[in-house]
């Protein structure tokens, strides 16, 4: 696993970095404005009663799968064929609940995004998802998820910082697929065995870890799925 020290931060790839922070902001607001245009989500909804999650049934190392409200979710949606989900994180559980470790983007600009450890009641609120699934390594007998979970909880406690550069080749920063694959990387499972998909993304034209990468993983299988069912 790779060792996370502290490091002098370079004023030139400061500047870069908050000058990437602001493209990306302005991206996804004129796509937002894109999409909701002639949106009907804004209406009220009912939610299913039966979207109760089973924490029993949840390991550690398992992988979670969403699919949010919104119009940044529906653009990754849009752009990742096969895809039904638009985030993903990874499950760390301990004797204080059961918890879902991720990483976005910054919402307000001021501060550094970086890794985040949340309850997953709070990671699969209504308020946020659509849908969601619960994907888990096959060998439940090896140690290979409790690792991956470990690894992951070290990028949370040293503050790994979100990769607005988009690059799976450099780990000192990382995008919310890259953290998942990279986490099983250090537990020596390489969840897309090498398969690297090219997208054309404004202003990122380069190989990605996708979301429907990690869905369609020859190691994982899946555990549980849910919809949030909405009546307008």
């Amino acid at each position: 696993m790779q060792e996370y020290g502290v490091t002098k931060v370079d004023p030139i790839e400061q500047t870069k970095r908050s000058a990437m922070q602001l493209i990306i902001r302005y991206w996804f607001l004129c796509v937002s404005v894109f999409f909701l245009a002639g949106s009907s989500d804004c209406a009220s909804f009912i939610l299913n009663t039966g979207n109760f999650i089973d924490e029993d049934n949840i390991k550690n190392g398992d992988i979670v799968f969403q699919r949010g409200l919104n119009a940044l979710s529906r653009f990754v949606v849009s752009v990742d064929d096969g895809a039904v989900y638009s985030h993903v994180g990874i499950v760390y559980k301990s004797s204080a609940g059961t918890f879902v470790i991720h990483v976005l983007p910054d919402n307000d600009g001021e501060t550094d995004a970086v890794v985040q450890i949340e309850a997953i009641g709070d990671f699969l609120s209504p308020h946020n998802t659509s849908q969601y699934a619960i994907y888990r390594y096959r060998d439940e007998c090896s140690k290979i998820s409790e690792q991956a979970a470990a690894s992951a909880l070290f990028l949370f406690r040293d503050r790994c910082g979100y990769d607005y550069k988009f690059d799976y080749r450099d780990h000192d920063r990382l995008y919310c697929t890259e953290l998942v694959w990279y986490a099983y990387k250090n537990a020596n499972i390489d969840l897309i065995d090498g398969r690297f998909e090219y997208v054309s993304f404004p202003f990122y034209k380069k190989r990605y870890i996708l979301v429907s990468g990690l869905l369609k993983s020859e190691y994982l299988k899946l555990v549980m799925k849910n919809s949030i069912k909405r009546s307008f």
